[in-house]
């Protein structure tokens, strides 16, 4: 009986690590996602950004070479 508390402990405690280490896992493929998709984010407010500044700073350009030739 001594023998089998022992392997009923020892498959618990397996159980215990494996459950640990899937919750570790799943928990760190999480923050990879989020940390991935908040990278693909700034990428495309970046992106966006110095597509609205070159914008402007044309338009600005325009505006005031129009303003010069009258």
């Amino acid at each position: 009986s001594a023998q089998n508390a022992a392997e009923l402990n020892s498959q618990s405690s397996i159980i215990l690590l494996s459950s640990l280490y899937e919750k570790t896992s799943v928990q760190s493929l999480i923050r990879i996602i989020i940390y991935l998709h908040y990278t693909k984010q700034l990428k495309k407010e970046r992106i966006l950004y110095i597509y609205l500044f070159s914008h402007s700073y044309y338009f600005c350009y325009i505006c005031n070479n129009n303003s010069y030739l009258s």
